[in-house]
């Protein structure tokens, strides 16, 4: 049955401070949240269509991923001033416009009619972006945050830009990341310039089991980076 929030739930709660409504059929939630301790909020894998516009300006922590979000979703840093993780995975978004200066992990995971990096993004303190199974037409793009440390990016969907094309330069504007994942990509030595140009250059963890470009062989990337690294230098 149909989970509503309904306006007055949770006005005898001033002291909340986490509240977790994943998985319960919710399809509205018109409760205001007059909640000046609430910091985090879940309302993961519901039936909402609409980003919900009554949370509290105390909020650092929101989860939405998986519900039935569609359009486009606008946040000001005037109603988040304290944010700094927001998941929106699993919905079909087609324009997201974020301006949120203390934003640091944004998980966009299976949203999958989205162009996750040409979007209108302030959002200068984000250290942690997973745009697995997004659409990536341009990877150069990832050059806009120059704070991540940890890029997840596995399986991408094989009609558009794939981590195979990372070329010379894609991370040029990345000198802090430390962890990429491109578990579940077709990926081939010869185009691996950007990552060995990467690697070369600073500390990084590389991982993901990926298939070779030509055959459903799975190639450990590590390996498969020494070996592309061996061509690279060669070539220069």
């Amino acid at each position: 049955m149909p989970l509503m929030i309904e306006m007055g739930t949770f006005n005898r709660l001033p002291h909340l401070r986490f509240l977790k409504l994943e998985g319960s059929n919710l399809q509205e939630f018109r409760e205001r949240l007059d909640l000046t301790s609430l910091t985090f909020l879940s309302i993961a894998k519901n039936q909402l269509t609409h980003f919900p516009t009554n949370f509290p300006s105390t909020m650092i922590k929101i989860y939405l991923q998986n519900n039935k979000l569609a359009g486009e979703i606008k946040l000001e840093s005037t109603a988040f001033p304290f944010i700094n993780t927001l998941f929106l995975g699993g919905n079909d978004l087609t324009s997201l416009d974020l301006d949120l200066p203390t934003l640091q992990i944004l998980d966009l995971e299976r949203a999958i009619n989205l162009d996750v990096l040409n979007q209108n993004l302030n959002v200068p303190a984000l250290n942690s972006l997973d745009i697995g199974e997004t659409i990536i037409p341009d990877l150069t793009l990832i050059s806009r945050f120059p704070n991540l440390i940890t890029l997840i990016m596995d399986d991408l969907p094989n009609n558009v830009v794939t981590p195979k094309s990372i070329t010379k330069g894609t991370f040029v504007n990345n000198n802090k990341l430390e962890v990429i994942d491109l578990t579940s990509n077709v990926l081939d030595c010869c185009g691996l310039q950007g990552l060995t140009e990467l690697s070369r250059k600073q500390a990084i963890s590389i991982s993901g089991k990926c298939q070779n470009a030509f055959r459903k062989l799975e190639f450990n990337l590590t390996t498969m980076l020494d070996i592309a690294t061996t061509y690279y230098t060669a070539a220069q």
